[in-house]
């Protein structure tokens, strides 16, 4: 299996999509214009409204003659409705369940998941981010309420390229015959992209790797978004003293999660964060964001949680875009989000002794089924 290369590519456009409803109308339209491949890899796939016209815009496309791919997490998707599938392939649409929970169809320890979001359309245009496919994941019209408030990019240009190496990656994980890559992209615009990969399994962690030499080169400001913030030790190390050192690192989680387990661990660690001098700020609302900007021209969009779950077991996908202008696209959302956050208040508020326990306990369990031969254990992380 070939590596993803590690050096940028240039002449690249980059669109941020903060609205879920205008995310999943301009991908399916991306989708519907599509005259040759579209490759589509995610955690959850959900067979309610937007996942089904997903569906059925994938089973027209194949229907069109396009090499239509569909990968998808066996364990994140576990709800999924089988019956949904058909069409798709009886259209020609090519379908993969990765690493079933099956002994006799796993392809990896059962803790090792696909939590990429990735779809490529044409090879041309590529999509990365947060979100996953179905309600939850869309605005207030095509979702409903509550939905995650989450951030994709899509991407056009030669980076594209990587992404399509990327998927290949996957499906190479899969033990399935890999398609060819599509011809490389034309300039589409004037940024500089990083395509950056992990493969928890592998232990090919470039991903991470990267994060945290964009944290430790920051000199003026770092704005991290991440719904799990249970940090590896090292980023924590990062970020700690980044912030002894005067730069002005924020952190943005949500109040409460939707893994209750998660929000009893991470207390142990803001504490950490805040001695050190970073803000925190908690998000008043369902929140599924995966970003970072550091400085004034760099900013990374993608799957990874910035934890140690995922960065211990996962495929994850993202993009570093080396652009001033996205950079400050994406630190004025952080700042929108600032106004429906509140302050961590430093010194943090006395827990009592039960409450720590409750802490530390979750801390440890969280860490001991991290540690676990995956080949024992089930996850579901979204």
């Amino acid at each position: 299996m070939s590596r993803l290369p590690q050096h940028p590519s240039d002449g690249n456009a980059v669109e941020l999509y903060v609205d879920g409803d205008a995310c999943f109308e301009t991908l399916w339209a991306d989708i519907d214009a599509a005259t040759h491949t579209v490759w589509v890899e995610t955690y959850i796939l959900e067979t309610d409204a937007v996942g089904c016209a997903t569906l059925a815009r994938l089973s027209a496309a194949a229907r069109r003659g396009c090499d239509v791919r569909l990968i998808y997490d066996h364990v994140g998707s576990l709800g999924l409705d089988s019956r949904q599938l058909v069409p798709l392939q009886a259209a020609g649409g090519r379908i993969h369940p990765f690493n079933p929970v099956w002994p006799w169809r796993a392809s990896g320890p059962w803790l090792f998941r696909d939590h990429r979001k990735l779809v490529l359309i044409d090879g041309r245009i590529g999509w990365v981010g947060g979100r996953n496919i179905g309600q939850r994941y869309a605005g207030p019209h095509l979702g409903g309420t509550p939905v995650f408030r989450d951030t994709q990019a899509r991407l056009r240009g030669p980076a594209s390229g990587d992404l399509a190496r990327a998927f290949r990656e996957t499906l190479s994980e899969l033990r399935v015959p890999l398609p060819a890559l599509p011809p490389p992209a034309a300039r589409a615009g004037d940024c500089r992209v990083e395509v950056l990969s992990a493969n928890g399994w592998r232990r090919r962690r470039q991903l991470q790797s990267r994060v945290r030499q964009a944290v430790s080169a920051a000199r003026r400001r770092l704005l991290l978004t991440t719904p799990y913030p249970l940090l590896s030790r090292r980023l924590l190390r990062a970020l700690r003293r980044a912030a002894r050192l005067g730069v002005d690192v924020q952190v943005l989680i949500p109040a409460r999660s939707d893994v209750r387990l998660v929000d009893l661990a991470r207390a142990r660690l803001v504490r950490k964060l805040a001695r050190s001098g970073v803000r925190l700020h908690l998000y008043g609302a369902p929140m599924h964001t995966k970003t970072l900007v550091a400085d004034d021209d760099f900013a990374l969009v993608g799957s990874f949680n910035l934890d140690a779950a995922t960065g211990s077991h996962n495929l994850e996908i993202g993009i570093a875009i080396h652009a001033a202008a996205v950079a400050e696209q994406l630190a004025q959302h952080f700042a929108t989000d600032l106004e429906h956050s509140v302050a961590v208040a430093f010194p943090l508020p006395h827990s009592g002794p039960w409450q720590r326990l409750l802490e530390w306990a979750a801390s440890r369990l969280l860490r001991l089924v991290l540690a676990w031969p995956g080949r024992w254990s089930r996850g579901r992380h979204p």
